[in-house]
């Protein structure tokens, strides 16, 4: 079976994503310090075509550190900069109990 997806781990959150250049305008300080964000962060996992890397998904794990104060802003900053760049963004988070992955909706 020929496989048509490759999946990435720890993708640079700037490398997929740009600050908004029509609402911050390029090197601005409000572009650099938004720029600055999101190059220090990575998604967990970037699923992609194959045949052209075209994104399907960024793939977030979010454990117990994401109810932290700086983690929930630092989310709430990723879940829009992935809504207005238009790059599906899945949070999933780990059930040990149940040994599975589940999908955080």
């Amino acid at each position: 079976m020929k496989r048509r997806r490759a999946i990435f781990c720890q993708v640079r959150v700037v490398d997929l994503i740009q600050p908004n250049m029509k609402k911050h305008h390029t090197w601005t300080r409000e572009y650099k310090s938004l720029f600055r964000q999101l190059s220090q962060w990575h998604f967990d996992y970037v699923l992609c075509e194959k045949a052209d890397f075209k994104v399907k998904c960024a793939l977030e794990l979010d454990d117990p550190s994401h109810e932290r104060p700086d983690r929930v802003k630092r989310d709430r900053i990723l879940n829009r900069a992935c809504e207005v760049a238009g790059v599906r963004l899945e949070r999933m988070k780990i059930n040990h109990a149940e040994k599975r992955i589940e999908v955080i909706r």
